[in-house]
Parts: structure tokens; sequence; C-alpha cells
């Protein structure tokens, strides 16, 4: 194509006064489903070669023709927007001959040519892509090396791979295609590692409980397992297929933030899903904009993905967890943390989604630290005192009404640790959101002004999930109720009822089980065995204690296979636990799984069998 063709052009057509009389003809031609270009009685899909196609189009003696604007003849026939729609309209539709419809431009030159599918080169999606494990399917990194049109899985359960989403820690994400059903999925590949893998087991299992029993009718906003399996020693999910981000929906608005009727119905889905987590005692870990994903069909729906990292409340995971921008304070400081951690990480996010950019952006954990005391304070003293870390980043400095004073170690590791360029060190957490608010793009005057009213009542929101002492942080049910979330009037802060604790409901399986979700073979006695197991931990715990008090229980595995609570209890009432004087009286009650041993039932003969099923109920 020619310079000439790629400066602004338009069809030389105001001499026709029939044209000129009645416009709507031109939209006509360019409206209908097969647009031809005419020129000089010729239609676009006669020419033979493309080449033919251009030199028509440049042929400045033909009746029909292209030529540069001028300003003149335009402003007498047609408005800017006008032209602009058909300087659109026919570049378009030479790019889409060249591109998406090059086998049919190909064919109108050559009615004799086949395209096979088979003859593209494979495109590999994985890097590294040189063989190094698992008998050539893996590589260095021990993540599956995918290619573009593979089919991954066997016989009734078979996608074809179309393109990929993304990749990190636990493996790779890539589109799929149903091969049975035609609808298109994201299948999550993990590492074949051993750590990854029993990890991922968790988080299938999890997904199962919370899909199956917690959200049989998906009014929660989680997203939806719909297989998993192994694959060549790889772990498969199958989710369904979702949109973009809230990363990406911020960063389509060059970071600035979004409206506020939106982010509250994303909040309020948030916050929805965060108090069925609660409800089922499960923390997720790891929420950040880039594990909310807009569904598909309505971009004003949320689903929560990624439990890659999420854990039972109470059989908590490592202390390594959380994204830093989003990590609270307590997990920061190494101190035990609960599912007050994700209503952290939503602080983050609510901030985030208001002015556009992480509130606390940290480069290190130090940082990190740093940049939450600068703007929200120095942590509660029991957390400092009673953390593993705490020390590291507080020295104390004084005693004022009989209670220890801590200040942040401003001068930790000066060696090593870069001074901040934070933008917003020494501002208030109301300026730091104003600025934000201010800053946004494509909100009315209205919206904006009624925004800045209501900015105190957005403040305390924020405090409420930011709160630094973790026993004071609000539940979801407690925010879920907030005025600026409710869309009511805001009188001064919001204090909210005290939160009611709700039991789990009990299963009729453990939820850590999920055997017919990895490709095994579900055992009815074994479910029968889960069944007969549905009392709470603690009362559990209570009869191995009572046992244990009365000297009954003489008979009982090796220390090291039994849960720590177990230990406890057998150290503390000095039972020998000695494995080579000690085991079970019927090895046949003990089933032989890898995990960590637990109770499942008393025997008639008032015997304490125990089992060996990971499980975080005692």
């Amino acid at each position: 194509m020619s310079d000439e063709f790629e400066n602004e052009f338009k069809i030389n057509i105001y001499e026709d006064k029939n044209l000129n009389a009645n416009p709507n003809k031109f939209f006509d031609l360019y409206n209908n489903n097969e647009p031809s270009l005419e020129v000089e009685n010729v239609q676009a899909e006669e020419f033979q070669e493309p080449s033919d196609l251009f030199s028509h189009i440049e042929d400045s003696d033909n009746k029909v023709s292209f030529r540069p604007i001028n300003n003149k003849s335009r402003n007498d026939v047609f408005d800017k927007s006008f032209i602009n729609f058909q300087l659109e309209s026919d570049n378009q539709k030479i790019l889409k001959k060249l591109t998406a419809d090059l086998v049919d431009t190909y064919k109108l030159c050559n009615a004799e040519y086949q395209y096979n599918t088979e003859a593209n080169p494979r495109r590999v999606l994985t890097q590294p892509s040189i063989p190094a494990h698992n008998n050539g399917n893996d590589n260095e990194n021990y993540d599956y090396i995918l290619y573009i049109n593979d089919i991954i899985g066997e016989k009734d359960r078979q996608y074809l791979i179309v393109d990929l989403f993304g990749k990190g820690t636990f493996g790779q994400v890539v589109k799929c295609k149903n091969l049975m059903t035609g609808e298109y999925v994201a299948l999550k590949v993990i590492k074949n590692k051993p750590a990854y893998l029993n990890q991922s087991k968790i988080e299938v299992s999890i997904l199962d409980m919370l899909n199956n029993y917690y959200d049989k009718n998906n009014e929660h906003h989680i997203v939806r397992v719909t297989d998993s399996f192994m694959f060549r020693n790889h772990l498969c999910i199958v989710f369904e297929e979702l949109n973009k981000n809230l990363y990406e929906v911020l960063k389509q608005q060059n970071y600035y933030g979004l409206s506020t009727k939106l982010n509250c119905i994303y909040l309020l889905q948030i916050l929805d899903c965060l108090s069925l987590l609660s409800k089922a005692r499960v923390i997720h870990c790891d929420l950040k904009p880039e594990n909310i994903l807009v569904d598909n069909n309505n971009p004003s729906l949320i689903k929560v993905i990624d439990f890659g990292s999420a854990c039972y409340g109470n059989h908590l995971g490592g202390s390594y967890i959380q994204s830093r921008f989003y990590r609270s304070i307590e997990v920061l400081l190494g101190y035990p943390y609960t599912n007050a951690i994700d209503i952290w990480s939503l602080g983050c996010i609510t901030a985030e989604l208001f002015i556009g950019l992480p509130l606390f952006p940290g480069t290190s954990e130090y940082e990190q630290v740093q940049l939450i005391v600068n703007l929200l304070g120095v942590p509660p003293t029991y957390l400092i005192e009673k953390s593993k870390n705490g020390k590291k980043f507080f020295e104390r400095v004084g005693i004022q009404n009989g209670q220890p004073i801590y200040k942040f170690k401003e001068k930790y590791s000066k060696k090593c640790e870069r001074e901040s360029n934070y933008n917003n060190k020494g501002k208030t957490l109301e300026e730091v959101i104003r600025q934000g608010l201010t800053q946004r793009r494509n909100i009315p005057k209205e919206d904006m002004e009624r925004d800045l009213e209501r900015l105190p009542a957005l403040i305390d929101l924020l405090r409420g999930l930011l709160n630094l002492d973790p026993q004071k942080r609000w539940t979801p049910d407690q925010a879920l109720k907030h005025p600026f979330l409710t869309n009511e009037e805001y009188t001064g802060p919001y204090i909210p009822e005290p939160p009611i604790p709700i039991p789990p409901k009990p299963l009729n399986k453990h939820p850590n089980s999920a055997p017919s979700l990895i490709g095994t073979t579900t055992n009815n006695s074994s479910n029968n065995n889960h069944a007969t197991s549905n009392t709470n931990s603690e009362s559990r715990v209570s009869r191995i204690e009572k046992k244990l008090r009365s000297r009954s229980l003489k008979n009982i595995p090796k220390i090291r296979d039994l849960h720590p609570k177990i230990q406890k209890l057998i150290s503390k009432y000095s039972i020998n636990g000695d494995s080579k004087t000690n085991s079970l009286k019927s090895k046949d009650n003990v089933e032989k799984e890898k995990g960590i041993f637990r109770i499942k039932k008393i025997d008639k003969n008032n015997k304490l069998i125990i089992v060996n099923n990971s499980t975080p109920s005692l």
C-alpha cells in the first residue's frame, strides 16, 4: 500500500446529486453484511490478485476514486465524524481481507487452494521450552510444555489448547476447548513437584466443598471447578472461563480509579464471598485484584479465583502468604493469622479501586511495614510483643500509663534497603483517597461532588477494613452493613454489632478428601466411616483427653505421625509413645494413606481408632 493511500482519503462522490440528496444511501453501502467497494463497476470480489485492489483504488482517472480530503468539499457534504467512520471502514475491510480472511483471499486468487490446519507449526506456550524432565514432557522448572492445538486429557475428558492465559508459582493456566461439549474453559496445569501437587489437592478439595456444599446454586461469587484429573504426572484443574481481572480493568483506565457505583457493586460481591468463606472456615490467603475476575456475560459481576494458597481456619498453612501489597500487618509481623487477613486485603483492594494504584506498594517487607505505619500508625502492643518479627521492625522507646511504647525502626537495615520514594509519604489516609478521587477521569461533575461529600464514609469503611488490630477488624457481615455500601446517610463513625459466631454445617464427607475430583475411585466403606465422624473437633479432642486421663489409651501409633494436638495431650499425660513397643491392636482399622492421623471412632471395646487421613478438623 502506498504512502499516499495511508493518508486521509474519501470517496469522491459529492458530485453525485442523487447520493448528495440522500446521505442514507451512503450508509446503506457500508451497513450491508457483505459490503462491496465499487470501482468502475467492478466488484471487489472479482479481483483475482490482491494487487489489483490497490491499483484500482490508486487509479485517479477512475470515475469513483480516492483522493485527499478537501476541507471545502468536506464541509459542504459530510461532517468529520462521518468521514472518520468511512475511512475506518475502508481500512478495516482491506486489513481483514489480508489477515482474518486471508484464506478466503487466497481462494479468490486460486480456486484450487486448500488450507490444512495440521500443516500449521505448533506454537509453544511454555518458556523455557527445552525438555528436561518427565520423559521430555517437562522443562527445567517442572512445567508441562504446552503447545497450541495440543490435547490434554484422555477418553471422555479431552481439552484442546487454544491460548495461554498466564503462568504463576504453581503452574500455567491455558484457554482450552472442551472437545465433548464445545465450551471454552480455563485449565490450570500444576507443576510436577510434590509440594505444588499437595497444595493444589487442597485447592481442589476446598473448591469442591464450596461449590457442592456451601454454594450449590452458584450465588456467592466463587469460581466453579468443572473437572480435575492427573495427566502425565501433572494435576489439571478445569475452571469456568471468565473475563479480565480487576487489575486489567484499572489498567484500561490508565490506573485511574473507577466510579463509586461500580466499586460498591464489586465490594458487595467480594464481601458476600468472604462471608461464605468465613462460614466454611476457609481463608483465601491471596486476595488481590488479579484474583478477582469479571464475568463474561455481565461485566458488573465478579468471581474470586485462585484458591491455591487457601487453607482451613484451624489448619493454617505457611507464613509466607499473600501478595506483598495486600499482605496484612499480622502476617508481616509473624503473628498467628485468621480470616481477618482477607479483610485486610479487601481494604487494600478497596482503596486501589478508588485511587487506581496500590495503597501500600512496598518493595520489601520492611518498606511494606513502613508504609503501613506512616499511614495508619503503630500496631497494638500485644501484636508487636507476641509476634515473631515484632522486635525486628519496632523498638521500645518508653512507658506511658504503665504500657510500653514502641516506635518503628527507621534506620533498620539501612545498608540493604533503599529510601522509599512513595509519593504518599507524609499524607493522611483521607488526603490519599481524596487525591485519587479528584484525579479520576470520565466521572461526571455531579458524581464527583457527591463522592467528595461521601468521602468521610469511605474513610470510615477503609479504617474498619484496615484496622491494625486483627481482633477488632470488621468481619464481612459487619462491613456489608456499612452506610457507604448500603447507600444510607452517614452520621458518624460506624459501630457494627458484635459478630455472631456461626458454626460450619456438618459435612457428610471430609472436605479434604474429594477422591472423585482427582481421578481416584470412591470407596463406599470409607465414606461410611467418614459419616460416623460428624461431631465437632473440640468434642473429639476432649474425648482423647478423657481417655488419656483414665490411662485407657494403651496402644497408640508413632508419635511423629500423630496430629500435633494429640502429641501435646500424650506428652501432658506422659503416655509412652515409643514406636517399638506400641502399635494399634487391629491394623485393619487403619487406613494407610499419606497425611495426618485423626480419630475415626471409639469401637465397642472402648478402643480408640486412629486413621491416617489429612484433616484440619483437630
